[in-house]
């Protein structure tokens, strides 16, 4: 199965249409294995086997190779009349011969719809929606891992918060001690948050990151006595963008407006809880020795840019500078765009 048909698989369930509705149950979208394709719902997760409590009933309605739909049901709910058709899609050859679970495989996509009959047997119209994870993965450890993760939540699924998230990682860190240094990361998330009533978009925020390294070529000797690339030693540009808006701008910033270069046009960048605010930032250090005679950023070996944007109120500021000493604002990293524990954009510490 391509990854364009695989990425299709899930992005054609964005076309569903929403109704409102909260979700009630805790969905588990993996502990299932596959072997040869057979995929096994009763190794773990909401249909295990052997449970002295179980909370679902499930009965198998479809499969075959690399396919298999359950109808789940919660246990003491059976006489609501809802149920839950669990789609679960991999490979044809998922697992192979020893068998893989879920989460070890190359390729998963599993689904939640919702069913509901009236009396007489007639299906309930209204409860449109899905609730679905997709996983698609190449490569594991060193070398090029790339894995993309999607989940979304529409219609009856639909919750206060993120009902559709998106990550896409690709990791290149040369693979073998020869090109130590040598790497290349790309980095892309996307969180937006869905009214729960209507299911219309209410704010979003995305993350883009990427890295480029290149090893100075200075060798050191190992543990083992061998001469190898210094790893510690490389060559970098870093390209980093964030962006916040509506729901996902819960604080804003007053009184002391971001303001890069001092002397522009515009009165420096503030914001209002809700509206659209983006960053920019690009930096690079290019290792060129350590002669006296060398001035690193006269030459434009190292360097560094960021921009604040608040999309809404048309305001903008910037700043460029050649190194780290000359131009100490173009290294500013706002609070509002922290991930995590993260004080600075990733791969340059100014």
């Amino acid at each position: 199965m391509s990854k364009g048909f695989q990425l299709a698989t899930l992005a054609g369930a964005l076309s569903l249409a929403m109704s409102g509705s909260v979700l009630a149950i805790d969905f588990d979208y993996g502990g299932w294995t596959a072997t040869n394709g057979d995929i096994d719902e009763t190794t773990g997760g909401m249909c295990q086997s052997g449970l002295a409590n179980p909370l679902y009933t499930c009965s198998v309605v479809a499969s075959g190779k690399g396919f298999k739909q359950i109808n789940v049901t919660e246990v003491g709910d059976a006489s609501s009349g809802v149920s839950y058709i669990m789609t679960i899609v991999t490979d044809q050859n998922a697992g192979g011969a020893t068998g893989a679970s879920a989460d070890a495989l190359g390729f998963a996509d599993v689904s939640f719809v919702k069913m509901k009959l009236t009396l007489g047997g007639t299906p309930d119209a209204t409860l449109s929606g899905i609730t679905a994870k997709q996983v698609i993965r190449d490569g594991t450890g060193t070398g090029k891992p790339f894995e993309s993760t999607t989940n979304i939540n529409t219609g009856w699924a639909n919750t206060a918060g993120s009902n559709i998230v998106v990550s896409q990682n690709l990791s290149d860190d040369g693979g073998t001690p020869g090109f130590a240094g040598d790497n290349f990361i790309s980095n892309f998330t996307y969180s937006g948050d869905n009214d729960v009533d209507t299911g219309v978009s209410t704010g979003f925020e995305m993350s883009i990151d990427q890295s480029a390294g290149l090893a100075s070529g200075q060798t050191i000797t190992d543990g083992n006595g061998n001469t190898v690339t210094d790893p510690s030693i490389n060559d970098i540009q870093v390209f980093a963008l964030r962006e916040k808006k509506g729901s996902k701008l819960t604080a804003a910033k007053v009184g002391s407006p971001i303001d890069l270069d001092g002397t522009g046009p515009q009165p420096g960048v503030t914001w209002a809880a809700n509206e659209d605010i983006k960053a920019i930032w690009i930096g690079q250090e290019i290792n060129l020795g350590t002669s006296a005679d060398v001035n690193q950023g006269s030459l434009g070996s190292s360097f560094g840019y960021v921009s604040f944007q608040n999309v809404d109120a048309e305001t903008t500021t910037s700043a460029f500078g050649f190194s780290e000493t000359n131009s100490s604002s173009a290294w500013v990293w706002d609070d509002a765009f922290y991930v995590g524990t993260e004080t600075t954009p990733p791969g340059i510490a100014p």
